[in-house]
This record gives structure tokens, sequence and C-alpha cells, in this order.
């Protein structure tokens, strides 16, 4: 439609692709008309303008948050991330007040993202599975997202990887003495309704 197409000239004009030079005045005005015409992608993008003060706006949380709001509700994945996030660590402003940390609100809107096919949700919900900030802390379903995440081209994914594995190893066992905690591995190992990483496993042997 109308919105998306001046959604698409604005992206060019912000990255200078195509025929078109980089030029942010320009992407301002296409993106603020594509979300006149209604374009969910379009209030996304020129919420980020709002959110860093770019092409000649004043920063405004406040605005940048109702874009995201609207984006969010006509589906827009990017909209989503950035809202649900801004939800989880309580740093948004919406119609001149501070919102309130909602951490289940944001965890929400996060996982409507990832469900969307927005790969860049991934590592903050990894995080709050293994924080259990929002939601149950569930190490399984961090490593899952967290590789997604790296999958997505997540640079410090690698890192979180381990730290999870390395923490689910620490919970196999109790024991401190080394050759306890190989007896409670052995026992773990034989359990058939034992669930466990075997890559966890591997790292504590």
């Amino acid at each position: 439609g109308h919105g998306d197409a001046m959604n698409n000239i604005a992206s060019m004009y912000q990255h200078g692709d195509g025929p078109f030079p980089a030029d942010l005045l320009k992407a301002r005005d296409y993106y603020e008309q594509g979300v006149k015409a209604g374009c969910g992608t379009a209030m996304g993008n020129l919420g980020h303008f709002y959110t860093d003060g770019r092409a000649g706006l004043k920063q405004d949380h406040r605005r940048a948050v109702k874009l995201f709001s609207q984006g969010a509700h006509l589906g827009d994945s990017d909209s989503m991330v950035s809202l649900g996030h801004r939800y989880s660590t309580g740093v948004a402003y919406y119609h001149g007040t501070i919102v309130k940390e909602d951490a289940e609100k944001g965890i929400q809107l996060l996982a409507a993202a990832l469900d969307g096919g927005f790969d860049r949700a991934a590592y903050t919900l990894g995080v709050a599975h293994e924080d259990g900030k929002g939601t149950e802390c569930d190490l399984e379903e961090a490593l899952y997202l967290f590789r997604r995440a790296r999958m997505g081209g997540r640079d410090d994914a690698d890192e979180a990887i381990e730290r999870v594995l390395t923490r689910m190893g620490r919970e196999f066992s109790p024991a401190v003495d080394p050759e306890q905690r190989l007896e409670d591995l052995r026992i773990m190992i034989r359990n058939p309704e034992k669930r466990f990483s075997v890559e966890a496993l591997l790292l504590e042997l």
C-alpha cells in the first residue's frame, strides 16, 4: 500500500540504498508520510528517530513509545521488540508519565516479536529465562533462545551459551568434592527419568 511504499523510500534515503543518496531529513519526511498512511513499520522506524533525536527531531522518548505502541498494535515486529525492551527495563515514557517496570508485559511483546520471525528478540528473552525475570527460570529454554540469537548474528550469544551450560553443569550436583560430584553425575546418567544437557555434562567431566 501507499504507507509501505513511503516506508521503503524512507529506508533507502536513511541507508543510502539504490538510487537514493543518504539523506536523513528526506527519510524522516517519508517515514512521517508512511505513519500518516497507517504503516506500522514506518511507525517503528520513526520511533527510533525520536529515540535518538535524528534528522532535526528533538529526543522524545514519550513520542517514540507512542509510535512503538501503535506499530506493535499493527503487528510490526521491530516495534514489539523496542516496546518490549522498554517495559522489561522500566525506562519507557508514555503520555508524560514513566511506565513502571512490567517484565511480564515486556516478555509478552518480545515473544510476539520472536514468533513473527524477529530474531533480535531471542537474546533478551534468553536472558529473561536465564534470570527468571518476568517468567520462570528455564535454562533449557534460555539455551535454545541464545542459540537462536547466535544464528541471527548476535555476537555475544556464544558467551551466553557457555554461561548457561556452566550453570546447568553446576546444578547437576550440590557437592563440592570432585569425587562426590562424579558419583552424582553417574547416578544422574543412570536415571531414565532425568533430563539433562549432554553439552553441560561434558563440561563437567
